[in-house]
């Protein structure tokens, strides 16, 4: 890769709340492993889609993912290097989409 990275961040829950956090915590620098038990979350993700209604959130995605700065996958011993592991999992959301 040869990019230096402020350190490794692991998110686990990577659904509206854990995917707007790792899009932004790469794009702040973070190397991102996001992990969900959802495989229809990861495929759109990973095909370059974004699954959820949230603004600006897709073409953010996109870019860290293209940047290999965000990784997703429903493999979490890719947690095991990461400095900090941040749990999403279950959040609540209104019918709003507020958490």
């Amino acid at each position: 890769m040869g990019t230096k990275f402020k350190g490794q961040v692991g998110i686990v829950g990577f659904g509206y709340i854990g995917s707007v956090i790792g899009a932004v915590l790469a794009e702040q620098g973070y190397l991102v492993y996001g992990v969900d038990t959802n495989d229809e979350i990861i495929r759109q993700i990973n095909a370059k889609t974004c699954p959820f209604n949230e603004p600006g959130l897709e073409p953010l995605l996109v870019s860290m993912i293209g940047k290999e700065r965000l990784f997703v996958s429903n493999d979490f011993s890719t947690l095991q290097n990461c400095e900090t592991v941040i749990v999403t999992v279950g959040t609540p959301l209104t019918d709003e989409y507020s958490a």
